[in-house]
């Protein structure tokens, strides 16, 4: 579902809530400092998949609502993210903490009425379409199609708990991978005026101002903004680190794997060593992708993993995140407003990395109309 391929019809769509966050959050406060772009690129991502995976408009439904999905799933990505992190715990009690976990559970009551009434809602859009050729476009409709009948003894359908499983999953590929990217993006570009700068001179090279419309061709056109993106993948890596479970006993470096065992892969580490990168990697140079670094060796450079396990979402994060950076720029510009404190930077660690102290100047470019 989340493959380019597939997530390309709803590029419109992505620029739509992009420029509704610019609209709404950003362009009403310029000069202002804002400390609450986290909430705000959190908002904007979870609006955008429950577009893509659900053609479910989070802005249409009521504030409350909306208030209050947006709350849940924050407190089931925080406490589910707390459990992965515990690895090392036995499946079973990690299951009694969470089990235990009465904000987690009331999440999850919350995220499952709204997953429900999405289903049903897509269960009867079928039934009045059964006679349609329209095939399933998202990933709902799939899932629902999947749905296994109750009077159905089958094995080759979905149970009603297994399409809320993936849409969970769904939720979390799309929205935490994308969003913390985001988050990284604005916190460098406030830090690396210069790099910011050049973005801006190639927008303009392609005479891309405010009002042109964004383009798929226009968007591949974009080399230096690919190489930003990447660099942000690589200097502030989604995850620090990925684990995996050996299928076989091995060694490595004189220390004996076992069948079973898990493997913690550092990709902070690997993204940062210089045996692999040409390139100074302890400093963010986003040119490395144009020039020597271009083609780091297999499995060195690992911002969403690597193999048949790799996160599902990332097509759909490196597309969001691109269109994000380039509608962004079009329009804005970040500046470190001075404070060392809360414009810091630092880490605050879930499932993936994300900024502890973001705090961001906000800037309307005054060029942006006059070309």
């Amino acid at each position: 579902m989340f493959k380019r391929a597939k997530v390309l019809p709803y590029f419109d769509t992505v620029v739509t809530c992009i420029d509704r966050l610019i609209d709404e959050q950003l362009i009403k406060h310029d000069g202002e400092i804002r400390t609450d772009l986290v909430t705000q690129c959190q908002n904007l991502l979870l609006n955008i998949i429950a577009f893509i995976a659900f053609d479910y408009d989070l802005e249409s439904s009521s504030q409350t609502d909306s208030y209050n999905l947006r709350n849940a799933f924050n407190d089931f990505v925080h406490y589910a993210n707390q459990f992965v992190l515990l690895a090392g715990i036995p499946l079973w009690l990690g299951k009694i903490i969470l089990t235990l976990n009465w904000k987690y559970q009331q999440a999850l009551r919350i995220m499952k009425r709204y997953v429900m009434n999405i289903i049903s809602e897509e269960k009867q859009r079928q039934q009045d379409e059964y006679f349609s050729s329209n095939r399933p476009k998202n990933l709902i409709s799939s899932l629902v199609a999947s749905v296994k009948d109750e009077s159905s003894s089958t094995k080759a359908y979905l149970t009603h708990k297994e399409v809320f499983d993936e849409v969970s999953m769904s939720i979390l590929a799309g929205f935490e991978t994308t969003s913390t990217a985001l988050y990284w993006f604005i916190f460098y570009m406030s830090k690396y005026p210069e790099v910011q700068q050049k973005i801006k001179n190639e927008l303009k090279e392609h005479n891309l101002i405010h009002e042109t419309q964004l383009t798929q061709d226009i968007l591949d056109s974009l080399i230096y903004v690919e190489c930003v993106t990447k660099e942000i993948l690589r200097y502030a890596p989604i995850a620090g680190a990925i684990a995996r479970e050996a299928t076989r006993d091995d060694m490595i470096d004189d220390i004996p794997i076992k069948k079973g065992d898990t493997v913690i892969i550092a990709t902070y580490n690997l993204h940062r060593d210089p045996r692999y990168w040409k390139i100074d990697p302890t400093k963010f140079i986003p040119e490395r992708f144009l020039n020597e670094d271009k083609n780091p060796p297999q499995y060195v450079y690992l911002p969403f993993g690597g193999g048949h396990r790799a996160c599902i979402g990332q097509d759909l994060a490196f597309f969001e995140l691109k269109i994000a950076i380039v509608r962004l720029m079009q329009r804005v510009s970040f500046e470190d407003p001075g404070d060392a404190a809360n414009n810091s930077g630092g880490y605050v660690q879930r499932i993936t990395c994300f900024p502890k102290h973001l705090a961001v100047r906000v800037r309307i470019d005054a060029d942006r109309n006059s070309h």
